[in-house]
């Protein structure tokens, strides 16, 4: 009988650890999708801050396209840390950040300038006030994306479908990571009108393009 007693309470403090406690999930979820919603527009107001300094520094009269387009890739943001599970700080037994490539640095001669992305933390993820906790895309994914970047401006650095595409094709990462989320939450929320679930429902309405007033406080913070 202690032999059993002992097994539950093991079983109680796994299922504790890993943030299984339904009500907690819920509210951790819902401050996911609004992390992921932030991340997204700060991550993508990034890059569009590089394609257009990229934009600006091949329309230069005997601009060094290649430069311009090493400095493009160094500009680009890395891809936000991954969580080890949508529900966040907490929410999961595995470690937040698979991924490992930070942003690198100028490039050498000085390259272009403008707008750079995010800078990494001390862990390789994107420094700011949601350190990766929402549901964030593959890293592979974005550097495949970034990989075709490279190969079309490489073979035509003026053709601006080059950009659109690779915008796209972040997009769609972003998407698939965010509607994987919202997939288990809805269910979950399916019957439930609670508060974090209203804010569920919104969330997943809008999209991972969506913004919400968490957004608004970053913004503040970091101006």
């Amino acid at each position: 009988m202690n032999q059993r007693r002992m097994y539950l309470a093991a079983a109680c403090v796994l299922v504790t650890a890993c943030g299984v406690d339904t009500s907690t999930n819920v509210s951790s979820t819902a401050a996911a999708l609004e992390v992921a919603q932030c991340d997204f527009g700060s991550f993508d107001a990034a890059a569009a801050a590089c394609r257009t300094t990229f934009e600006a520094c091949i329309a230069v009269d005997g601009a060094d396209v290649a430069a311009c387009r090493t400095a493009l890739h160094e500009c680009l943001p890395p891809p936000p840390d991954r969580a080890g599970h949508m529900d966040g700080d907490g929410g999961s037994c595995r470690g937040h950040g698979d991924a490992d490539g930070g942003m690198r640095g100028p490039p050498p001669g000085g390259g272009m300038g403008g707008p750079r992305g995010p800078r990494p933390d001390g862990d390789g993820g994107v420094r700011g006030p949601h350190q990766g906790r929402g549901p964030h895309p593959d890293p592979a994914a974005i550097q495949a994306c970034r990989e075709a970047l490279n190969a079309c401006v490489a073979a035509d650095a003026t053709d601006t479908t080059c950009e659109t595409t690779e915008r796209s094709c972040v997009r769609a990462a972003f998407d698939a990571a965010f509607q994987a989320a919202c997939d288990e939450a809805t269910v979950r929320c399916a019957n439930d009108t609670s508060e974090p679930c209203t804010r569920i429902l919104a969330r997943c309405a809008a999209g991972v393009g969506g913004t919400n007033g968490t957004c608004a406080v970053e913004v503040a913070d970091a101006g």
